[in-house]
């Protein structure tokens, strides 16, 4: 939530945290500690359905939170379940994935055309030489802002 925190902080944007589990009172628990963690908003699914992680359940119910409320970037943690989820979300959504980012940043000035700065270690060169992409945050994928 921290890097998500910082970026959000840059585009006058509200961070939200996403919950998904089942219908029962630990969900219930980790969406209110998601609060604790520096969110604005958090987004709850719980289904009895997400019980045990099955991917298909999983990037159908994060995909549905992504399509109705339309974040300026969607952030997963690099756990063996987040890696999963993020090329599957990515997939049905059409969208880019970039994994292993040592850093986050984002260009504002101008905001409606913003760009994402991603930078990770050069992939098998072994010689600490860093990759950077910069794209534009698509202008149909913006969410509101804070004042």
């Amino acid at each position: 939530m921290g890097a998500g925190r910082k970026l959000a902080d840059k585009l006058k944007a509200d961070l939200a945290a996403v919950v998904l589990g089942p219908d029962n009172e630990a969900t219930r628990h980790a969406g209110g500690e998601a609060f604790c963690y520096d969110a604005d908003i958090v987004y709850m699914v719980a289904d009895d359905l997400l019980t045990d992680f099955r991917n298909e359940s999983y990037t159908k119910a994060l995909t549905d939170v992504v399509n109705a409320y339309k974040p300026e970037i969607l952030l997963l943690g690099t756990t063996t379940l987040g890696r999963d989820l993020a090329g599957s979300v990515a997939t049905t959504l059409l969208t880019g994935l970039t994994a292993d980012c040592t850093e986050l940043d984002v260009d504002a000035e101008g905001v409606p055309g913003a760009l994402l700065r991603d930078e990770r270690q050069g992939a098998g060169r072994g010689d600490g030489r860093r990759l950077h992409r910069m794209r534009h945050l698509p202008r149909d994928l913006r969410g509101k802002r804070r004042h």
